[in-house]
C-alpha cells in the first residue's frame, strides 16, 4: 500500500501532466484525509464517497491494462 505522503509528493511532482487522481470509498486516517482534501482543492483529483457500483469508477478512467 502505498503511504498518503507519497500520493501527495507524487501529485505534486505530475503537476504540469495531464494527471489527475480519483479517490474512492472512506480514508483509513486523518493523514489520508488531509492528503485527499489537499490534492481535491489544488484540482488534481476528485473524491468520490464509497459506491458499491463500482464498474461506474472504471467506466470514468482512462485505464489501460497490458
Amino acid at each position: 500500500m502505498i503511504k498518503a505522503s507519497k500520493i501527495l509528493s507524487i501529485s505534486e511532482k505530475l503537476r504540469a501532466e495531464n494527471v489527475y487522481f480519483m479517490f474512492i470509498g472512506d480514508c483509513e486516517d486523518d493523514v489520508g484525509k488531509v492528503v485527499v482534501e489537499k490534492v481535491v482543492k489544488d484540482n488534481r483529483g476528485v473524491y468520490i464517497p464509497a459506491n458499491p457500483n463500482v464498474h461506474e469508477v472504471f467506466q470514468c478512467a482512462d485505464l489501460h491494462f497490458f
